[in-house]
């Protein structure tokens, strides 16, 4: 087990300790190198982790490797073709965030439409009057939805609730209750809040770039939970700082954060799915695909 991230308790495989001889390496100084830690262990044949690179030179170094558990829904840190001609196994955990993914992202688009940071910054700097702002109302405004799985579905479902009408646009065909397909051009010309809730692909990759945000509404919101190269990320703090949105809302997942200080932009880091709920039902999950090699059965959320 490899992590770089928030420590996972090392419990969550005891009930396998008589099948499983589990290695745990967590350190979230920033200075883990899966590499170095396969090279300890090139005995490996289970290795379980999250965003950690997994490309092919990496995971040569690993000759007895049968399955890669992903404990997030995105895999595309992992060689997906190298696993296929290796035979490998990749599993991930789809489905563990629960709610916990789509109300970040509502809470990172109502923090920039109703200036929450400014605001508490210049209230806690003595401002009570906060002269010159004003919040956005949501009720009877248009929110875009880009990316219609899990996630998006729950945004829908709850910004319906703050009496938004809402569109989606999907890699498939898509139909969700109370939202209307689009195209994408229109999404983004008419939506008021517009969310980015896909994984990143060969497809969505840069999908947002200069001409997509010059086609929003200047008064326009954007929230997004995807991986950060669904954004460029150059285009997006050139619109923000030119006032051609409002603002933006994001949640980072890269190691470093590519956005100047700014009044329209929130940020938050890998921190959407940070509920106990959540990691709760992620550690379930990601232990149950071990089982399930352990005993020899099929294994759960197979990809590869």
């Amino acid at each position: 087990m490899l992590n770089d991230r928030q420590p996972i308790p090392t419990d969550v495989l005891d009930p396998l300790s008589d099948s499983v001889e589990a290695h745990w390496v967590q350190d979230s100084s920033g200075r883990l190198d899966p590499a170095e830690e396969f090279r300890r262990r090139p005995d490996t044949q289970v290795l379980v982790t999250t965003y950690m690179d997994l490309g092919a030179e990496n995971l040569r170094l690993l000759p007895e490797l049968e399955l890669v558990v992903a404990t997030t829904t995105a895999v595309e840190y992992v060689d997906l073709d190298h696993c296929r001609e290796r035979g490998v196994a990749v599993c991930n955990v789809a489905g563990y965030t629960g709610a916990a993914v789509a109300e970040h992202a509502v809470a990172l688009m109502m923090a920039v439409a109703k200036n929450v940071v400014s605001i508490n910054e210049r209230v806690r700097g003595g401002d009570m009057l906060c002269a010159g702002q004003e919040s956005m109302e949501l009720s009877g405004k248009v929110a875009g939805i880009v990316g219609m799985g899990h996630i998006g579905s729950g945004v829908a479902s709850m910004v319906r609730g703050l009496g938004m009408e809402v569109l989606h646009v999907n890699r498939g065909p898509r139909r969700v209750e109370g939202s209307t397909p689009v195209e994408m051009t229109k999404l983004l010309s008419v939506s008021d809040a517009v969310f980015l809730t896909l994984p990143l692909n060969a497809d969505s990759r840069n999908l947002l770039g200069a001409r997509e945000l010059s086609l929003m509404k200047p008064s326009a919101v954007l929230a997004s939970i995807s991986p950060d190269e669904v954004l460029d990320s150059d285009a997006l703090t050139d619109a923000l700082r030119e006032g051609r949105i409002r603002g933006a809302g994001l949640d980072l997942v890269g190691e470093r954060n590519p956005y100047p200080r700014l009044d329209n932009l929130v940020l938050s880091s890998r921190f959407a799915a940070r509920t106990r709920e959540c990691q709760e039902r992620r550690r379930r999950e990601w232990a149950a695909v071990v089982e399930a090699f352990t005993a020899g059965r099929e294994l759960p959320h197979r990809i590869v």
